[in-house]
């Protein structure tokens, strides 16, 4: 009695334990068999935005986390879309008062406000994160509450800043930078112990890529 080739049959999974493929060897040949469950279209979109192994793969807080609309102090919301359009707002006043469009702006005048507000932004970063760096993880909520209203405070005096006269409009733009830069500071530190919270198998980097995408996916 004759026999076929002997067979070797191995399994995919993803990290939730779940079949992706099986792969089975027939001499020189191999066979992928995909899983019989295939996902819908709107599934294998809906992956792209979520980790690997979801809901296994994250506490169960994750998804109320990144998709409330509310800035409340355990939320990192979708309120990414309204500051992307406030972001354009203020972005929009401070060429105004440097003078863009104006032809007897100075250049030179320009690059001195961003080297100001450059400067300003970097001395407050090393002075936060040396005073208050340690607080940061235990009150990560706090601080990422904050981190919302530190930049809400700065895109609000970038607006009010062409109506002000010259010296208190360089006054602002330079207080505006130190709200930008303790927005910085808040919302990385603040971020980083909550993704940790959140990653239940060791999955940190992929969280904080995931974060990345969807920022960026709604703000665009």
């Amino acid at each position: 009695m004759e026999t076929g080739p002997p067979q070797l049959e191995l399994a995919e999974y993803d990290e939730a334990g779940n079949v992706t493929a099986t792969y089975i060897e027939t001499g020189p040949r191999i066979d992928v068999i995909p899983p019989e469950q295939r996902k819908s279209p709107l599934l294998r979109l809906l992956d792209v935005f979520l980790p690997a192994g979801y809901p296994q793969s994250v506490t169960e807080d994750y998804l109320p986390f990144v998709t409330t609309p509310v800035p409340l102090p355990d939320r990192d919301s979708l309120q990414a879309f309204s500051s992307s359009i406030a972001g354009l707002l203020s972005s929009r006043a401070v060429l105004e008062g440097v003078g863009v469009g104006d032809a007897n702006a100075s250049p030179t005048a320009a690059l001195l406000l961003s080297v100001l507000q450059e400067s300003t932004g970097r001395i407050a970063t090393i002075l936060f994160a040396a005073r208050l760096g340690t607080s940061l993880e235990p009150e990560c909520k706090a601080w990422r509450l904050a981190a919302d209203f530190f930049n809400d405070a700065a895109m609000i005096l970038d607006c009010v800043s062409p109506a002000l006269p010259r010296l208190p409009r360089v006054l602002i733009l330079s207080f505006s930078s130190i709200l930008r830069a303790l927005c910085g500071v808040a919302a990385g530190s603040s971020k980083a112990s909550l993704s940790a919270h959140f990653a239940r198998m060791q999955n940190l980097g992929e969280l904080n890529a995931v974060s990345h995408l969807l920022f960026y996916s709604v703000t665009l």
